[in-house]
């Protein structure tokens, strides 16, 4: 069953239980979600957002911007050495 405005699902489970992270695109499902928990018979244990600052966001770009431009650096290769007697 899909619900509107639902991004996407994670899901991870264990012997004990079932964890699933619903990423919704400014939406908050949460009275959605419970409801199709009841329906289903689904035993729910929490329902939290989780919220993301804009701090949280800004760590994450740079990160990734960071990460894309070591991995260019690495693939273009050492840098060359430069000559002698060559003026800076």
């Amino acid at each position: 069953m899909k619900l509107p405005g639902v991004a996407s699902v994670e899901e991870t489970s264990d012997a004990a239980e079932t964890r699933v992270r619903v990423e919704c695109s400014d939406t908050d499902l949460s009275e959605e979600v419970f409801r199709l928990a009841v329906s289903q018979g689904w035993v729910l244990r929490e329902l939290s957002p989780d919220v993301v600052s804009l701090e949280d966001v800004f760590v994450r770009l740079t990160r990734h911007e960071s990460a894309a431009a070591d991995e260019a650096a690495e693939a273009a290769g050492p840098a060359p050495a430069p000559e002698e007697g060559a003026e800076s």
